[in-house]
Order: C-alpha cells, then structure tokens, then sequence
C-alpha cells in the first residue's frame, strides 16, 4: 500500500516551530521514588505474588513522601542555581526530573550541572506507521502468530498520537460491507 506523504507537511511546520519552543526536560541523578521505595522494602518484588497480595508501593507513606520532597528541594535548588523562575511540572514517581522553558545558555548551564544526568529537548516526532500489524509483518494467514509470536518477550506501548481525521486509517476501508 502507498501513502501519499503531501497530506503530511503540516507535522512538519509543527516541528519546526516546536524546535525553538525552548522546552526541555531535566533528568537529575539520583534515584525515582519507586526505585527508592524498592530499596526500603516499600515495593513488592516483581514476581506471581504480585496478583494475589498486591503491591506494597504507596507514595503517601510517610517514608516516600519525605524522598519526594527531597527530591523536588533538589530539583528546584538546580532549577534556582541556572536561574529557571518556572518550574512546569515535577517528575518524581518513575522519573527524577522536572521540565522548564530554558534559554541557551541555560540549557547549556543545565547540561554541564553535576547533578543533572541529562537534558532532553522537548521534540516532535511523527507516527512512522499506522497499521502496526502490517508494520510488524504480522498480515499473513497466522494473523499475529504469523512468526510464531506467542507473546513472550514482547513489550507492548501505547502511543496516544492525538486524532488527525485525514490520516489514512480513518479512511472507508473498501473490503468491509456496509
């Protein structure tokens, strides 16, 4: 199947005026709240048991909320040193980090600070299929068994994209009767 790809250019207007929003993401070092509740013996381990006693994990225990606001105090102490008057929002549950609007230099500051593990530009991707099975190679008469995938291994993510009611996918597909 072909995909005409004129219908797409305005993604990509999108992009270029994303480019310059000056929007990062700050990851700092240290660890998030759930590896840390780990740690303490606040999280059930991974495993069958899991299903039937459930997960030990609450961020409103007294422990996880003092590492929370260890973790904003040093987030914002970073923030507060690059001079970043707006913090956006605060990650701490399975993410350190925090997002702010950055200048140049502040982004350049902000990646050669000791406690900042990294900093990510906030970017514009665009969905590179719309017909995962197809994608996947998964279309033959085994359906997804196809390759003999039973699921094992694999991680499966989902991609809220937004709607956008010229892309393909929402066209009539001619094999279906009305």
């Amino acid at each position: 199947m072909q995909t005409n790809t004129s219908k797409f250019t305005v993604a990509d207007s999108v992009k270029a005026a994303t480019k310059t929003s000056g929007l990062y993401i700050i990851q700092m070092k240290g660890a998030p709240e759930i590896a840390r509740a780990s740690a303490i013996g606040e999280l059930t381990p991974i495993n069958q048991l899991v299903s039937t006693i459930g997960n030990n994990y609450n961020a409103t225990m007294p422990k996880m909320r003092a590492y929370v606001k260890v973790m904003k105090m040093r987030q914002a102490a970073v923030a507060s040193q690059i001079g970043v008057a707006n913090v956006l929002h605060n990650y701490e549950h399975t993410f350190n980090g925090f997002s702010a609007r950055l200048t140049p230099s502040q982004t350049k500051a902000m990646r050669s600070h000791p406690d900042v593990a990294a900093v990510y530009e906030e970017e514009l991707h665009q969905l590179q299929t719309y017909n995962t099975l197809a994608f996947l190679g998964l279309t033959g008469p085994g359906g997804q068994h196809t390759p003999d995938i039973k699921g094992e291994d694999v991680i499966v993510g989902i991609l809220d994209s937004g709607i956008w009611p010229e892309n393909p996918s929402f066209g009539e597909d001619p094999s279906i009767a009305e």
